[in-house]
């Protein structure tokens, strides 16, 4: 059994954008090779509490850490040696449309200063796109766009996925298809996910702490 390892911990943290609390007194921690969803409606403060673990907003309050950083305290050039040990997965895929499947995953490792074509090729084996290798964003599918996204996400290893809303442009049973292959792949290679998502349904199939935001709290389900 793997050593249970403390990711990320915040006690008592209120989460601002532009000076307004958007959560307040936030209390949660995330164990390696863990699933949490993170559920509420739009504009509830889900996809501000993400940003909040990659420094995107500022948090306050009495303890905040993630993967061995400060957030009370990191400063800006340290936010990229943060970045570095996460996956992001968006909604919008985020990918670059004029750049092949190949060029979107090397253009982000050699950003992180990873010279690596073998892990690419893993990836895509594993997200069933190694044949599209050479196809241009722009004629993926959705279904496939966001299999790229998550092959992105994963290829550095990180220790955590933050996901907002990665189901959100994908039907009922793609999206179910999508997420099963995101959690899989994680749990293989030991990474813990977060997830913000509007659909409750993805939490009665997949075993997973649930939190629930509303009226600037986020509370355990």
């Amino acid at each position: 059994m793997a050593e249970l390892k403390e990711l990320l911990s915040f006690q008592n943290v209120d989460i601002k954008r532009k000076d307004e609390v958007i959560l307040h007194d936030v209390s949660l921690n995330l164990h390696n090779a863990e699933l949490v969803f993170i559920l509420g409606n739009s504009g509830s403060g889900k996809s501000t509490f993400l940003k909040s673990m990659y420094g995107a907003v500022d948090v306050e309050g009495e303890y905040a850490r993630i993967l061995g950083h400060d957030l009370l305290s990191i400063r800006p050039h340290e936010l990229q040696f943060l970045r570095r040990k996460l996956g992001l997965v968006f909604q919008d895929f985020k990918i670059f449309e004029k750049q092949t499947v190949f060029e979107n995953l090397n253009y982000f490792l050699r950003s992180i200063n990873i010279h690596d074509t073998d892990r690419i090729h893993s990836i895509l084996d594993k997200v069933d796109l190694k044949a599209k290798l050479e196809k241009k964003g722009f004629e993926l599918s959705g279904g496939e766009k966001q299999r790229l996204a998550i092959a992105r996400a994963l290829v550095h290893q990180p220790q955590i996925i933050i996901a907002d809303e990665p189901t959100g442009n994908l039907n009922k049973s793609l999206g179910i298809e999508i997420f099963k292959l995101l959690r899989d792949l994680a749990l293989q290679q030991g990474s813990s996910i977060i997830a913000a998502t509007h659909d409750e349904g993805l939490t009665s199939i997949f075993a997973a702490r649930v939190f629930h935001c509303q009226n600037k709290q986020l509370e355990r389900a």
